[in-house]
């Protein structure tokens, strides 16, 4: 038996480091800064407060950490994550499964209307190209904030509204860069 050798090259990329900026306000303006890991763990902790800053429509560009987060939920990545996990939700009403998902279960918003217009969020945060961070913000609050509409029993309309102001947002920020 005769074994060949066979070169197989391999070809890697050099890697290079993602750079991430944010606007933020300076003395005279505004300015792109880098983020640093750090400022993005940092942003990550304090997530809940920042997104609730966000939503509410305070500047990013106002606070540092506010900057951060706002670019992280501008990243497509974010957006996928806050779909798969807004779809798990669908799914676990859908299924009649009362078992919690992050130890509140949604009930009665998402009878067949509220899961509509949570598939359209869903959607809409799916699509590619850029997003307001104010509109991810409102959907990321949405999923987060247990005393919402999502987990608030006959609250259709609370849930159509918050989620038709989110995608308004988020579409905004797609129209803008167009």
């Amino acid at each position: 038996m005769v074994l060949m050798n066979k070169c197989i090259e391999v070809v890697v990329a050099e890697q290079r480091p993602v750079h991430h900026t944010a606007l933020v306000r300076v003395a005279d303006g505004l300015a792109l800064r880098t983020i640093k890991r750090q400022h993005r763990l940092i942003a990550r902790i304090f997530s809940h407060s920042l997104d609730g800053q966000l939503a509410a429509g305070q500047a990013p560009e106002d606070r540092w950490l506010r900057a951060v987060r706002a670019s992280v939920l501008s990243e497509q990545r974010c957006r996928q994550r806050l779909a798969r996990t807004l779809g798990h939700v669908l799914a676990r009403a859908e299924g009649g499964e009362r078992r919690p998902l992050a130890g509140i279960a949604p009930r009665g918003a998402l009878t067949h209307p509220g899961r509509e217009v949570i598939a359209t969020l869903i959607d809409t945060l799916q699509s590619p190209g850029p997003a307001s961070a104010q509109g991810v913000a409102m959907a990321a609050v949405l999923l987060s904030d247990g005393t919402g509409p999502l987990y608030r029993p006959r609250s259709v309309e609370h849930l159509s509204a918050a989620v038709a102001a989110a995608i308004r947002c988020i579409q905004a920020g797609t129209q803008l860069a167009a």
